[in-house]
């Protein structure tokens, strides 16, 4: 897995580097919890989950998809605490599904504005 990280804070980042797990659940332990902070995880076939801080321990999962014939784009995602981020790090590396997602067309909706529609709700198994 590569591995991609931002950290607010002190403005340093991490660009396209091979990672363990430990090693990545280890950088993701020392992200801030700042406005702007990131970590990004991409696997061999390019598909790529982000977890994105976006306050008091909520961060923002996010699983981006190849856009559709009509040119949707379209991203899995739900909002975690630290644990449930853990969680989605290690089903990225394990071939584990990541439940409670919802399907986000983030060029016409936000999270929150389909979150309460469980009809969106769905589960992904990232494959390397």
């Amino acid at each position: 897995m590569y591995i991609s990280t931002y950290d607010a804070e002190d403005n340093s980042e991490l660009i396209n580097e091979e990672l363990l797990l430990d090693e990545t659940i280890e950088f993701f332990y020392y992200l801030s919890e700042k406005e702007g902070s990131f970590l990004t995880i991409k696997n061999l076939d390019r598909t790529v989950i982000q977890l994105m801080w976006v306050n008091n321990n909520t961060w923002l999962v996010d699983i981006p998809l190849k856009p559709s014939l009509n040119k949707t784009h379209v991203s899995l995602q739900k909002y975690a605490d630290y644990d449930g981020c853990i969680e989605a790090v290690k089903a990225s590396y394990n071939n584990i599904v990541i439940h409670h997602l919802y399907k986000v067309s983030i060029m016409e909706e936000t999270l929150d504005d389909v979150i309460n529609d469980t009809s969106q709700r769905c589960e992904i198994r990232l494959v390397e």
